[in-house]
């Protein structure tokens, strides 16, 4: 079954092709689409980046003595080896096979992480998170014994819990928010295969294998990563603001041939909060969202600024997630999204379009605030989208499912789901629908939209569409 859709503001869709060449979530996937009319963002890959990176290099073994073979924190040798490069004026900080165990590692204008396709790169957890994670582990136990028996204080548990303090780690940091400067021409790459990456369990806050927060110029290639469901997703871009009013994103920057496994239903591999001129290409993810267009952290107070301009995206893939590609902009007024060829393997939708919404903390800082957009112009094409059992699915979006229109729902679809409809998740379900498509202020494109698989779509409408505080009439799935 296939569909071409060139205007679809009001109807949500789905898609697919053939998975031949998607036998591995290991393997980035290429699409059979030829001769892409997309104009990547940005001219940088790893091969247009070495122009601007000096001919010298630091090896951390040869001549900084890290240990291949320890478990110890090894961030310092990391970092003295950038910050050495940096006095000289750049380089490449040589990283051959072993393993190495570091945490916030920061990295400095000109200067390359150049990673050996057998270097094997960990998330080291800190003496101080680990300490404030037996903390918290102590804190809730004592507030679940306090508030279980007592109806009326339970909820105060859920709420102090909220205050427990949480350490964020990540694993490389290019540019950080407090430095006035922003990181240039700087990178994280494996030239010949994919260097590994792991990040292990850590239920004390999240974890970013690469943050990207003050920058211009960068390129990040060449990972796996092995994730532990673990909160954020793996690469996060976002931006530095400066005062209330203004926002500025990290700009001109590639990440490409990158692959997540396991990862949280409500993260993924990549998410865009903030950026400019920048290109997705070969992205595969097991789990979330392979690309996650989200921009809710950031609320700005003028309303027509936005955190996300000329974002460009190929080859994006995702296997037992919850989508593939996600747009939501929340209040902020964004510019173009373009995106082609997109696979979807038994996740929850192929595709989310969402809708722009204020939450109650943004509307009383700023007072007037309106729904984000994305820009006129925005699309998605060559979408495929096969359905599995596999899936992660909201629980909204199950009671939606049974809720908006209960007589077209079918009653095999009714018993499978109810058992899930009050957790928050839940994994290993089956495919919903192709698309979800729930914006009311902002159109994106989409065409040659192909889908296999989903046996009830004629009959199947799903649609969490609210607008001004009340439901609209569900809209439909093909």
């Amino acid at each position: 079954m296939k569909l071409a859709l060139n205007s679809l503001c009001s109807i949500a869709v789905c898609c697919l092709l053939s998975l031949s060449c998607h036998s591995s979530a290991a393997t980035v996937p290429n699409s059979s689409t030829s001769d892409s009319p997309l104009v990547p963002a940005s001219s940088l890959t790893v091969e247009t980046m070495k122009q601007y990176i000096p001919n010298r290099s630091i090896n951390v073994q040869t001549d900084l003595h890290a240990n291949p073979k320890s478990e110890a924190d090894q961030s310092r040798i990391f970092q003295d080896g950038i910050d050495q490069l940096a006095s000289q004026g750049g380089g490449y900080l040589e990283v051959p096979a072993g393993e190495y165990y570091i945490n916030g590692v920061c990295l400095a204008s000109h200067v390359v992480v150049r990673l050996d396709k057998e270097a094997k790169i960990h998330q080291y957890i800190p003496e101080v998170a680990i300490a404030a994670q037996k903390v918290k582990m102590n804190s809730v136990e004592k507030l679940e014994n306090k508030h279980k028996k007592n109806k009326k204080t339970r909820s105060k548990t859920k709420e102090s819990k909220k205050k427990i303090r949480k350490y964020n780690l990540y694993t490389f940091l290019i540019g950080s928010k407090t430095d006035p400067n922003p990181v240039e021409y700087a990178g994280i790459w494996c030239e010949e295969g994919m260097a590994k990456g792991y990040i292990p369990a850590y239920d004390n806050g999240g974890i970013r294998f690469v943050l990207i927060n003050h920058a211009k110029h960068f390129v990040v290639s060449g990972l796996e990563i092995f994730d532990h469901k673990t909160a954020f997703c793996t690469i996060m871009t976002g931006g530095v603001q400066p005062n209330p009013s203004t926002y500025i994103p990290v700009s001109d920057g590639y990440i490409g041939n990158i692959v997540s496994h396991n990862c949280h239903f409500g993260y993924g591999l990549v998410q865009t909060q903030g950026g400019r001129d920048i290109h997705f290409e070969n992205l595969s993810s097991e789990g979330g969202v392979a690309l996650r267009l989200e921009t809710g952290a950031t609320a700005i107070s003028d309303d027509t600024a936005g955190t996300l301009f000329h974002i460009t995206g190929r080859h994006i893939y995702c296997q037992n997630g919850d989508k593939a590609v996600m747009m939501s902009p929340h209040t902020n007024k964004n510019g173009i999204v373009q995106i082609e060829d997109v696979v979807a393997e038994s996740c929850g939708f192929g595709v989310h379009i969402g809708l722009g919404f204020v939450n109650k903390k943004n509307a009383a800082l700023y007072p007037g605030i309106t729904v984000g957009t994305f820009a006129k112009g925005s699309y998605i094409r060559n979408v495929e989208v096969i359905h599995g059992n596999h899936a992660q699915i909201r629980n909204r979006e199950i009671r939606c499912l049974i809720l908006n229109e209960p007589s077209k729902v079918p009653q095999s679809y009714k018993e499978h789901y109810l058992p899930f409809s009050n957790s928050v998740f839940t994994e290993d379900v089956p495919s919903i629908a192709p698309v979800l498509y729930t914006a009311h202020d902002y159109e994106v494109e989409l065409s040659n939209v192909t889908w296999k698989g989903f046996k009830y779509l004629k009959d199947l409408p799903f649609q969490r569409n609210k607008k001004n505080g009340e439901v609209d009439t569900p809209k439909k799935y093909w």
